[in-house]
């Protein structure tokens, strides 16, 4: 146990996982405040990104306007993330990441909740996803309409 707790707490490992909340907490920040822009930015240019079993959208050029039309529908809302679970690759270069959230709808009192399960990967000095699988708890009838 003591080993565990002296890993948890060495410098690097803390910034590191300082850095990795750091990015979760940016794309519900930038993406509910509208700015696709930077929230395209967080993810690598070759990302996947896929919601509850609709096909999934690839790339930075795609997801920018799938994004885009998103905002565009007035389907955007509030996010609301549980704490995270991060797992750090040994290499330190990689991270796997669970984390629950709640959305609250634009104009609604819809509330869907799920799980973010995600990848992230050190580019340079800067943590980006590399994959963000979003699943929806059930209580949902239906998958979300992203056409």
């Amino acid at each position: 146990m003591a080993d565990a707790l002296t890993t948890l707490t060495t410098p690097t490992t803390l910034t590191t996982l300082t850095a990795i909340e750091r990015l979760l907490a940016s794309y519900p920040l930038l993406f509910d405040s509208g700015d696709i822009a930077g929230c395209v930015e967080v993810f690598v240019e070759n990302c996947v990104f896929a919601v509850a079993g609709n096909p999934p959208v690839e790339g930075r050029d795609a997801l920018r306007r799938f994004f885009q039309n998103v905002h565009d529908r007035g389907a955007a809302g509030i996010h609301l993330p549980g704490p995270a679970l991060i797992d750090v690759a040994e290499d330190g270069t990689s991270a796997t990441m669970w984390q629950s959230f709640l959305f609250v709808a634009n104009g609604s009192n819809t509330i869907s909740r799920g799980m973010y399960r995600d990848v992230a990967v050190l580019e340079g000095d800067r943590w980006r996803f590399r994959r963000r699988d979003i699943e929806l708890y059930p209580g949902r009838d239906r998958r979300p309409d992203l056409t």
